[in-house]
């Protein structure tokens, strides 16, 4: 399954900015180091941010790559059954 994703913020910048679209698909084989991922976190909602981490459980640390991002810390692990998408590709606005 695909989904377009609307970026809101600079959180990504300079990767992704305000009014850029992210296609995700939710089948992947793999997730590394480095992907852009798209996720609900519980207080945040819909987050986009890239893997800085894969624990042994198969927990996610995400992180941003702009001051104006939420720092991995206030998000902690995110667990896989949380993302909504493996980014595949960006739609610059």
């Amino acid at each position: 399954m695909f989904g377009i994703f609307k970026v809101q913020g600079d959180s990504m910048y300079p990767s992704l900015s305000a009014g850029d679209f992210v296609v995700t698909c939710r089948f992947y084989r793999k997730l590394a180091i480095g992907d852009l991922v798209v996720f609900k976190h519980k207080n945040y909602g819909r987050l986009i941010k890239r893997i800085a981490d894969v624990a042994s459980s198969g927990a996610l640390r995400l992180a941003g790559e702009n001051d104006a991002s939420v720092n991995s810390q206030q998000i902690g692990w995110v667990a896989k059954h949380d993302l909504l998408g493996l980014v595949l590709f960006k739609i610059r606005r």
